[in-house]
């Protein structure tokens, strides 16, 4: 789980460097161990709608992007749109999922096995 969130009172989210570098060593263990690394937090790192990435999409998700290893299908969860969607690059699945504040109430299953998700 990452804390994405900048500062209390703006919904911009942002990683700090002390994190993305948690983050790069932690898949890198995960990855080393022959598991696929799933991760959420917040904000999303890939733009589900142009309209929606300010404040939407992590502001330094490219910083994220240069440790994310090659062609590794990781996964990644978020919430911040309040949609259910997803959008996927050969280094990284990105999926938003619909809050339960919202009507109608959406939610999605993931099933994941030794074969992948």
């Amino acid at each position: 789980m990452l804390d994405t969130n900048l500062m209390y009172g703006t919904s911009m989210g942002q990683l700090s460097t002390k994190t993305l570098e948690w983050l790069e060593n932690e898949i890198a263990i995960c990855t080393e161990s022959g598991n696929i690394p799933i991760f959420a937090g917040h904000h999303s790192l890939l733009s589900h709608n142009p309209r929606f990435d300010f404040t939407y999409k992590l502001s330094n998700s490219d910083a994220v992007f240069e440790i994310l290893p090659e062609n590794n299908g990781l996964l990644y969860l978020c919430g911040h749109l309040h949609t259910q969607h997803f959008v996927q690059t050969d280094k990284l699945t990105d999926i938003v999922t619909g809050g339960f504040c919202v009507y109608p109430h959406r939610y999605g299953y993931i099933e994941i096995s030794p074969e992948g998700w």
